[in-house]
This record gives C-alpha cells, structure tokens and sequence, in this order.
C-alpha cells in the first residue's frame, strides 16, 4: 500500500476525518501529476525529501514546529 492508497482509505473514516490530523507525503517522487493527485485527495502538503540527512532534518523540524502551532479540530 503506497501513501495515496493509505490516505483513501483513512479519508473514509469519519472518526479520523475529524480529529484533523494532517496528512502529509514525504517523497522524492515530483510528477506535476502526482502532486496534482494528492492534492485532490485533500492532503495538506506535499514534500519532497531533500538530498541531504542534514537538510531532511531541518526540514521534518520546520513541519513539526508548524503543526504545533496550528489549531485542530479535535
């Protein structure tokens, strides 16, 4: 099961749905397709995973440090 399939089958349910938990890929793949495709799957970010263990750190950081400071449904 790849994260596509995953977010499909979480999204139909309610239970999680409404708790607001972010869904999120963290890939190296970059189509304009396939962005085009999670997006319409209502996910709320699309990451390429920089090239660097340094920089995958820092920017799973930035990730984090946003969705702490945003408000939740739940």
């Amino acid at each position: 099961m790849n994260g596509i399939d995953l977010n499909s089958q979480l999204s139909t349910d309610i239970e999680i749905r409404r708790t607001g938990v972010p869904y999120l890929y963290l890939t190296n793949r970059a189509t304009h397709e396939l962005i085009i495709d999670v997006y319409s799957k209502l996910a709320q970010g699309y990451i390429i995973k920089p090239s660097s263990p340094k920089e995958l750190i820092s920017t799973l950081k930035a990730i984090m440090d946003y969705w702490q400071v945003c408000a939740m449904p739940s």
